[in-house]
C-alpha cells in the first residue's frame, strides 16, 4: 500500500491531487493499491489550520466512497504523555528551538510512523509518499539525495525498516506548485482559494500563519506550528540580545570566508550552544554537534547534482565520458 503523508500545505495537497487523480484515470478494476492518507493533529495547530485539514479528510473520505477509489483518510494524534503542554509544563522542556526541535518528533514524526509500521505489519511493507522538495532548503535536498536507492525512483526511509519513500514532486520549485494547486481543481471536491489565504504573506510562500517570525523558535518554519511563539522567549537567547552579544549576519559571513565554513554550519552550531546554555545539565551536547558536524555542507547545487546522479544510477556521468572519448577520436582521426 501507498501511505501519503498530509499536512495539509501546499506541497503534500498538490501530492495528494496527483495521486487521486491518477487513481480516477484508472478504470475501477485496475485501482487495486490501497491509498491511505494520514495527518498528524499535534494537538496545538492553530484553528484555521485544523479546520481545514479536517474538512480536507472529510471532504476526500466522502468523495473516495462516492468515486469507488481505495483511498482513506486518518487522522493520528500523539500519545497522551507526548503531548505538548505535558513536555514542556509537566516534564520541563524549555521551549522548542531550530536546534532543539523536540516537540516535532513526539507530536507529528512517531505518530505517523506507529501508522506506517502498523501498515507495514499487515501487508509486509509500505510506500511513504511524502511532498517534499530539494528546492526548499540544501538539507532538504541532501536527505533525499542521501537516502535514495540507484537507479530508483525510491529511497529507503531513514528509520522504518521494510518502508520505502516516494518524493515525486521533489524537483518542483514552489512557483510550479501554486501553479498547479491553482489551475487543477482538486478531484474530491472544492479548490484551494482557502489554502493560498494561508500562505499570502509568507515567506517566499513556503511557510504559512506566521505568527510571530522574531521570536527565536522553530514556530516560524512549520506548517501550523505556533504555540512555541507564544510561549515566554528563551532567556538564553533574550539575555544575549540584551547584552548585545548575538553575532550579527555580517560578523558570521566574515568568519566563514576567513575560515573556510559554511555560513549555516557556523549559525547552527551557535543556535545549538544558544538553546543549551543556562541548562544545569547538557547532556547529548557532544552528540547533537557530531550530528551537525556529520550534515553534508555542500553547496545546494553539488547536492542537487549528486542526487541526480544517484537517481539515474551513474549512467549519465557514463555517458558523458563516452561521448568525450568520442569526440577525441573523432579529432584524432580527422584528415
Amino acid at each position: 500500500p501507498w501511505v501519503v503523508g498530509f499536512s495539509g500545505g501546499k506541497d503534500s495537497t498538490a501530492v495528494l491531487q496527483l495521486i487521486y487523480t491518477a487513481l480516477q484515470s484508472l478504470p475501477p478494476e485496475r485501482r487495486e493499491k490501497r491509498v491511505f492518507v494520514v495527518s498528524s493533529n499535534t494537538l496545538v495547530e492553530t484553528p484555521v489550520v485544523i479546520d481545514l485539514l479536517e474538512s480536507t479528510l472529510s471532504e476526500l473520505n466522502g468523495a473516495a466512497a462516492a468515486h469507488g477509489m481505495p483511498v482513506e483518510a486518518h487522522q493520528v494524534s500523539p500519545k497522551e504523555n507526548q503531548t505538548f503542554w505535558v513536555n514542556l509544563l509537566g516534564k520541563g522542556y524549555p521551549a522548542p528551538t531550530q536546534t532543539f526541535r523536540w516537540c516535532t518528533e513526539r507530536m507529528k514524526i512517531n505518530p505517523i510512523n506507529a501508522f506506517i509500521l502498523d501498515k507495514v505489519a499487515e501487508y509486509g511493507e509500505a510506500i511513504v509518499i511524502l511532498g517534499a522538495r530539494s528546492a526548499e532548503s540544501a538539507s532538504r535536498a541532501q536527505v533525499i539525495a542521501k537516502h535514495r536507492i540507484d537507479g530508483s525512483n525510491l529511497g529507503k526511509h531513514t528509520s522504518l525498516p521494510n518502508a520505502h519513500v516516494y518524493t515525486l514532486i521533489e524537483d518542483w520549485t514552489a512557483d510550479e506548485v501554486w501553479e498547479y494547486l491553482m489551475s487543477a481543481p482538486r478531484p474530491w471536491g472544492g479548490d484551494n482559494r482557502a489554502l493560498l489565504a494561508l500562505y499570502k504573506g509568507s515567506n517566499a510562500g513556503e511557510c504559512p500563519v506566521v505568527i510571530d517570525t522574531k521570536t527565536p523558535s522553530c514556530g516560524n518554519s512549520r506548517f501550523g506550528c505556533w504555540t512555541c511563539t507564544v510561549v515566554t522567549a528563551d532567556k538564553a537567547m533574550e539575555s544575549l540580545v540584551e547584552q548585545g552579544e548575538k553575532p550579527n549576519a555580517e560578523l558570521l559571513s566574515d568568519l566563514a570566508d576567513k575560515h573556510g565554513i559554511p555560513y549555516a554550519l557556523i549559525q547552527k552550531l551557535l543556535n545549538l550552544e544558544v538553546s543549551m546554555d543556562g541548562l544545569a545539565k547538557r547532556s547529548g551536547m557532544t552528540d547533537r554537534i557530531q550530528s551537525i558536524l556529520s550534515e553534508d555542507w555542500e553547496p545546494l547545487e553539488t547536492i542537487l547534482a549528486e542526487g541526480e546522479r544517484v537517481r539515474d544510477g551513474g549512467y549519465q556521468e557514463e555517458i558523458d565520458g563516452l561521448q568525450a572519448e568520442l569526440a577525441a577520436f573523432n579529432a584524432a582521426t580527422e584528415p
